[in-house]
């Protein structure tokens, strides 16, 4: 396959006051010029042309068609992410896809579509269908004035988001996500305005089991309304200071869902609305050496009483480095409230930070490695939550049409909901 396209792309406590500070310390030391270097151009692995390795795509006028299937085994030792009762599983997915793009100047426009089965061989877990629809677009390229709008509809895609639910289900959830979202940038001199309104649906199928009881997932479902605006100046195109506001408002369609014997978390309506605030400041310190890097605040009060609200200072640190033209290199770290998927909590503060590397072996095998570690500190329960979570991945692109992927994952919980969870997967693909 041509490119990377049809890979599957938190009371604070000891813990997180030390992640946090490591990270100012480690955000503040990138933003030191003696760390630049003086090299040729090194373009982002993904990015860089391999015509020798790439199908040709079908064209249409001005639309560019790129068709494409791919097929996976996958094992999973802990399929429901339990610590008693293990059930291992090896999931085939055989999954067709197409990309359009256009290629005219003064716009980007790209379509996804992708639609397949996942099929369960050794469990008694039912087939299911996975399928998602994405677009974004992008006009008036070159031009002062830069609207752009995006919409998606996505199914079953989540991949190992499955860890985050109970462990009370004997089937994995159904999951469909809505979402859109339209906006428009804006030149005045060197200040750039940005405003954009965005829309998130998550709606839940299939059932848990309490005390033996059986109740349907649909009090999960909510949907988000987001509203951000940014003011961007910059002297020059290698570097620029900003400040970013935004508001959203989450609603739970379905609470407690008329269940009374629910927990009572779940009876309460989580709904909520709220804030952030921040600063930052985006620089190109050379051709191979990119950070952004910004503070704020954020908070977030629940409709329902029993919840209190969560509040906090919020940090993000970007880095990328390409030390040769064959290397990238990528740090990561940020501090958000997030509403957890597991709806035993109200929302959560949580810390991520995480590392990347990416390097091309060979001209057709790209490998990549990645670690993450998260603390997640839960409304209401005095100990936080540790994640960490390491994998590895090649593609080995065979000729134009054929492309091999390879991939390990362990994932590790420690806190309140203690798993860990292994995954190799297998790929064969073919772009037409």
């Amino acid at each position: 396959m041509q490119t990377e396209k049809f890979a599957r792309r938190p009371g604070r406590t000891a813990n997180s006051l030390a992640l946090q500070a490591a990270l100012l310390g480690i955000a503040i030391s990138t933003a030191s010029p003696a760390a630049a270097q003086s090299r040729d151009v090194s373009p982002r692995i993904d990015d860089r042309p391999r015509p020798e390795y790439a199908a040709e795509p079908i064209r249409i006028g001005s639309i560019e068609a790129y068709p494409g299937i791919e097929v996976e085994s996958e094992y999973v030792d802990n399929l429901f992410g339990t610590e008693t009762n293990k059930t291992d599983d090896i999931i085939i997915s055989v999954v067709p896809s197409v990309d359009l793009r256009d290629t005219r100047s003064d716009r980007s426009l790209r379509l996804r579509l992708l639609g397949g089965v996942e099929t369960y061989t050794r469990s008694n877990v039912d087939e299911r269908f996975r399928g998602e629809a994405v677009f974004d677009g992008r006009f008036g390229l070159g031009t002062r004035t830069r609207p752009f709008i995006g919409a998606a509809i996505i199914h079953n895609t989540g991949g190992s988001g499955d860890r985050n639910d109970f462990r009370t289900i004997a089937q994995p959830l159904d999951r469909t996500t809505m979402r859109g979202n339209a906006g428009i940038e804006q030149e005045f001199g060197p200040i750039i305005a940005t405003v954009e309104g965005q829309y998130r649906r998550t709606d839940y199928g299939g059932s848990y089991v309490f005390d033996n009881v059986t109740y349907d997932a649909d009090f999960r479902d909510f949907e988000t309304y987001t509203a951000r605006g940014r003011l961007t100046y910059g002297a020059s195109l290698a570097q620029g200071f900003y400040i970013e506001g935004s508001y959203n408002q989450r609603d739970y369609m379905n609470p407690g869902n008329g269940n009374a014997n629910l927990p009572p978390n779940l009876l309460e309506d989580r709904s909520s609305d709220g804030y952030s605030v921040r600063a930052g400041y985006t620089r190109q310190l050379t051709d191979i050496l990119q950070l952004d890097l910004s503070a704020g605040y954020l908070k977030q009060t629940y409709d329902s009483a029993i919840f209190a609200s969560t509040d906090g200072f919020s940090f993000s640190a970007d880095l990328f480095w390409a030390p040769t033209q064959l290397t990238n290199i990528q740090f990561g770290a940020r501090r958000s409230i997030d509403d957890t998927e597991n709806p035993l909590f109200s929302g959560l503060l949580r810390t991520d930070v995480n590392f990347s590397v990416q390097h091309e072996l060979l001209r057709n095998l790209i490998l990549r490695a990645q670690a993450s570690y998260s603390v997640l500190e839960y409304d209401g329960v005095a100990d936080s939550d540790d994640e960490y979570n390491i994998s590895g991945s090649a593609r080995y692109y065979v000729s134009r049409h054929w492309s091999l992927r390879l991939r390990a994952e362990h994932f590790n919980r420690s806190g309140s909901y203690e798993l860990t969870q292994n995954r190799i997967l297998f790929g064969i693909g073919y772009d037409f």
